[in-house]
């Protein structure tokens, strides 16, 4: 059977060798199948990163045997939020948190509606999940607020409170 989960990984004396690789050391790492539950391990460890540490949120696809040990990662890894403090040059962060709450609630709704209700073209939302096309933060932003409206499934003013406090640490660290 397929699994996905969330992987939260910290690592610490990020360092890049002569040859060009990059090497680091296993501070941390939790996994969890609530993304909202990875957004919290998150945000309480980015208080502990440091210079030269990498903080990392990864959705995980694995095939898992029936005793729930993992066989093998069935898919590459998609990072939702990559978060360095590093002297390496050309290090960035990933945010891509928004997508990833609208991916997992959209299934409870009539998203023709939903979009409707957001003012975003419901052929814009179509081709954005099922093939990856570009859809603004903002319109997501509006299709989950307009999620919400109809039922508190997949938003409340502490999760955007949290989510846009990490994206400011993110843009400004």
């Amino acid at each position: 059977m397929e699994k996905k989960y969330y992987n939260i990984t910290l690592l610490s004396g990020l360092c890049e060798e002569e040859d060009g690789t990059i090497t680091a050391t296993l501070e941390k790492e939790q996994n969890t199948s609530d993304i909202y539950e990875a957004i919290t391990i998150f945000q309480n460890w980015m208080s502990e990163t440091y210079e030269g540490g990498t903080l990392i949120l990864d959705e995980v696809f694995a095939q898992i045997d029936e005793e729930g040990n993992t066989l093998k990662e069935s898919k590459p890894r998609n990072t939702i939020i990559e978060y360095n403090r590093s002297d390496i040059e050309n290090q960035a962060f990933t945010f891509d948190i928004w997508s990833q709450i609208l991916f997992q609630n959209s299934k409870y709704y009539n998203m023709k509606e939903i979009c409707k209700l957001a003012n975003v073209s419901y052929s814009s939302y179509r081709n954005f999940k099922s093939t990856g096309h570009y859809m603004s933060q903002e319109a997501q932003k509006r299709i989950l607020k307009a999620m919400a409206y109809v039922g508190n499934q997949c938003w409340n003013d502490k999760l955007i409170h949290e989510l846009e406090d990490i994206e400011h640490k993110l843009l400004h660290h």
